[in-house]
């Protein structure tokens, strides 16, 4: 009669697992469903005002490896990216960058708004952004 006992409790511990971890999934999903309509509400609200891209000054990247991968069939075309004010190299002419403007949710999810760029090294220039 123990032994019928004690397997009715890891029975039941098991299935209050499995409805924990249930109740956990769905409140993620119901927690990405809700930051996904605050951050649609907040592009509505300024009509996507705060999502462009602009482009300063054109120029052409040069014909290295580091720039262009031989991918068959089509050649891709890839801009190094780095952290803010770090350098790369003489070979990096043009960087990426991504600078984060603002932390909405530091949570799971995370929730951050940030700016990429396409920057001269030589002289810092910003040749073009997207927010």
């Amino acid at each position: 009669m123990k032994t019928y006992g004690l397997l009715l409790s890891v029975i039941g511990l098991i299935v209050a697992s499995l409805a924990a971890l249930v109740g956990y999934v769905y409140y993620k999903s119901w927690d990405v469903q809700r930051w996904d309509k605050k951050i649609n509400a907040l592009c509505a609200a300024n009509g996507g005002a705060d999502v462009a891209t602009r482009v300063y000054e054109t120029a052409v990247a040069p014909e290295t490896d580091e720039y262009f991968a031989d991918t068959k069939p089509i050649r891709a075309f890839k801009i190094p990216n780095r952290h803010v004010g770090t350098p790369l190299g003489p070979q990096y002419p043009f960087v990426y960058e991504t600078r984060v403007v603002e932390v909405l949710n530091e949570k799971d999810p995370s929730v951050v708004k940030y700016t990429e760029r396409i920057v001269r090294v030589q002289d810092n220039k910003i040749l073009g952004e997207r927010s």
